[in-house]
């Protein structure tokens, strides 16, 4: 009388199937997820920059007092020189927000505290690109009565950013 059942031979060869079937599938998920991160990072950079506009439109077509970036700023009737007030208040007013789809990292300017916003300030034209942070980086240029709003993917390498945005004064 014959037993049924399978061989270890064909158990074997079932499990390696699985095996390669379970590797492709970790390789394409971790693909997918850091597409998604990115593309997550740029909806937000974008959503950043048209609130920030449009608040800034608000501002100068409402005139002075008027409260914008979620009353983080009060336009005084100018924006002249504000660039650092206009950064901080756009990461202040915009903090709880946007949140960093890389999850908690380090403050680059305090690598013993961590974060999970999404929105940081530098302090420089070319700031961004010695801060390793992944997530919304604005930067003032100094007195270029202009605000730049980065995005960067990689905390390990900011001089790639995938979305670019400058929010240029005299426009307003």
């Amino acid at each position: 009388m014959k037993q049924k059942g399978f061989t270890l031979i064909e158990l074997l060869v079932v499990v390696a199937i699985i095996g390669i079937l379970a590797a492709v599938g970790v390789v394409a998920y971790s693909g997918y997820t850091s597409s998604a991160k990115k593309q997550a990072a740029k909806s937000n950079a974008t959503s950043l920059c048209k609130a920030v506009k449009a608040e800034m439109t608000r501002a100068a077509l409402t005139g002075s007092g008027t409260k914008i970036f979620n009353d983080a700023y009060t336009f005084t009737g100018s924006f002249t020189r504000e660039e650092n007030a206009i950064a901080s208040a756009i990461a202040n007013g915009y903090k709880d927000v946007f949140k960093s789809p890389y999850g908690p990292q380090s403050m680059p300017n305090n690598p013993s505290a961590t974060t999970s916003l999404g929105v940081f300030v530098g302090n420089g034209t070319s700031d961004h690109l010695n801060k390793n942070f992944a997530g919304i980086n604005l930067t003032t240029g100094g007195n270029s009565n202009k605000t730049t709003i980065n995005t960067c993917t990689n905390q390990d390498d900011c001089a790639n950013n995938i979305f670019t945005c400058v929010i240029n004064f005299a426009d307003y």
